[in-house]
């Protein structure tokens, strides 16, 4: 049996999930950024160290920060507005991850249809019906 829903392994779209464009933080709901805070930090804390964050992203994203998460993270913690210069209230933190996951749903909806800049392509079926009906392609397959 196959689960068909949206995971932190990514989107249903694989030519969204090659993208360097996509990010992977609009797939954690509120439920997860709490999760990953308690693991990192303690379970009834309600403030941590700022070198505590690396701990807390990679209990978010089971692993390492995607690449194109890193910088759009690191900026919305280095700019952010805390009580003390080396703590980070759970509060602050969840407004953070909230507003990072906003904005990466609202890039994402823009996005939603329109093949990236380098693809000729949005879907395999386009693809597909263009090499059957032996169309001319605006840019050269790579073999």
């Amino acid at each position: 049996m196959a689960f068909f829903g949206l995971t932190a392994l990514g989107p249903q779209n694989s030519f969204d999930a090659c993208s360097t464009n996509f990010r992977y933080i609009q797939v954690f709901d509120e439920d997860d950024f709490l999760e990953a805070w308690n693991k990192a930090c303690g379970t009834d804390s309600l403030h941590c160290h700022r070198a505590k964050l690396p701990a807390v992203f990679k209990a978010l994203f089971h692993g390492p920060i995607p690449a194109n998460e890193q910088g759009v993270i690191n900026d919305a913690f280095e700019n952010g507005t805390f009580e003390t210069p080396d703590t980070v209230s759970r509060d602050s933190y969840m407004k953070i991850m909230l507003h990072l996951r906003s904005e990466a749903e609202q890039e994402s909806r823009q996005r939603e249809g329109k093949p990236n800049p380098n693809c000729e392509f949005n879907s395999t079926s386009e693809l597909n019906s263009a090499l059957r009906k032996n169309a001319a392609m605006k840019r050269d397959l790579q073999t």
